[in-house]
């Protein structure tokens, strides 16, 4: 079997999400939600507990005027409870939120049923223990390792250069160490989301490296891939040819309404006439191998054919099929059509007109 070198194509990258195999790193919803909470938290946290300590100190007072303290203390706990419930499921919400965000940035809307169904080989224990040790997971455990130690060396350097703070904070105010201490967490926290960032953009690359080693084709895949787009080379032949003769056939038919043939060595147009009141028309015209082929019909049906390449190439180029000449050909075509009036009788060479 030949060496698997060349870049997927376009189809197999097709065929392989059809399959369900896309370039996905969890290390990058991972980091996103991450962010997404930590800003959450920095912009509505102050808010946010601000309202909670409200609604806790008015139960707590509420419950001390109260004639049974006991089950008003319940009622308050049962209300801010739900208070804190309603904020975890916005938490939970904005989390949900990121993650099917980050998951549709990286593989767009797609559904692949064939990863849901299930398969007796996830059953067989070999095939797990050989996932287990692949190198896509041995590369999420080193990942995960440098992730650990790149926080436990964040946290032992901004804890060692904030040493001083916590220990002024204790001759402060309980506000001011709350300050301090919120201070401590959102930078610990910053460092984290810049580590989170990082190893997710490692991550990322190596699945993406992994996915396309793993789809490479070999020189017979292409030429496979090209015979099943292209088709067979013998019947795309045949195809050509028969289009040819179809062309061919319609091509006679007009060249024996032709009243005259232009060429150049590269294109070759045929005029329709019909007569006085009336504007020439483009009825067949073509290059490369189809210039020979009309100027041989021309001649077999006796249609006068003159050389001029500017007015062919012009004619071939700004004229569609079956439409009347522009006015700017005007001159240059009525010097050919003269000309073809009379060529059979007078016999006079063609000579194209000088604007």
């Amino acid at each position: 079997m030949s060496e698997k070198q060349h870049k997927p194509t376009q189809r197999r990258l097709e065929d392989a999400r059809r399959e369900g195999e896309v370039v996905r790193s969890a290390d990058v919803v991972g980091a996103l939600v991450f962010i997404g909470v930590l800003m959450l938290l920095w912009q509505g946290g102050p808010w946010l507990l601000e309202r909670l300590r409200g609604l806790l100190v008015q139960n707590v007072a509420a419950a001390a005027r109260a004639h049974d303290p006991s089950a008003a203390v319940v009622q308050a706990l049962v209300s801010a409870g739900g208070q804190w419930l309603l904020v975890s499921v916005a938490v939970f919400g904005v989390v949900a939120a990121l993650a099917a965000l980050g998951a549709f940035a990286q593989v767009g809307g797609m559904v692949a049923p064939k990863r849901l169904a299930p398969m007796l080989s996830r059953l067989n224990p070999g095939e797990g223990i050989q996932r287990m040790f692949s190198v896509r997971n041995l590369v999420g455990l080193a990942i995960m390792l440098l992730k650990v130690g790149c926080l436990a060396l964040m946290l032992f350097v901004v804890i060692r250069g904030s040493l001083s703070l916590p220990l002024q904070a204790g001759y402060g105010r309980p506000a001011a160490i709350l300050a301090v201490v919120a201070h401590l967490v959102l930078m610990l926290f910053g460092w984290a989301a810049v580590v989170y960032v990082l190893m997710a953009a490692v991550d990322y690359w190596h699945v993406r490296f992994e996915f396309f080693k793993k789809n490479r084709m070999s020189t017979e895949e292409l030429r496979r891939e090209h015979r099943e787009l292209q088709g067979d080379p013998h019947i795309v032949g045949r195809r050509r040819q028969l289009a040819l003769e179809v062309q061919y056939s319609a091509l006679e038919d007009r060249m024996r309404i032709a009243t005259a043939v232009v060429f150049s060595a590269r294109h070759a147009v045929a005029l329709y006439y019909p007569g006085d009141g009336t504007l020439p028309m483009v009825i067949a015209k073509g290059s490369g191998e189809a210039v020979q082929r009309i100027r041989q019909m021309a001649e077999y049906h006796l249609v006068p054919t003159a050389a001029n390449a500017g007015l062919a190439e012009r004619l071939h180029d700004t004229v569609p099929m079956d439409t009347t000449i522009d006015r700017t050909l005007f001159r240059d075509v009525a010097a050919l059509l003269r000309w073809a009036d009379g060529a059979d009788a007078v016999g006079t060479p063609y000579v194209p007109s000088r604007s």
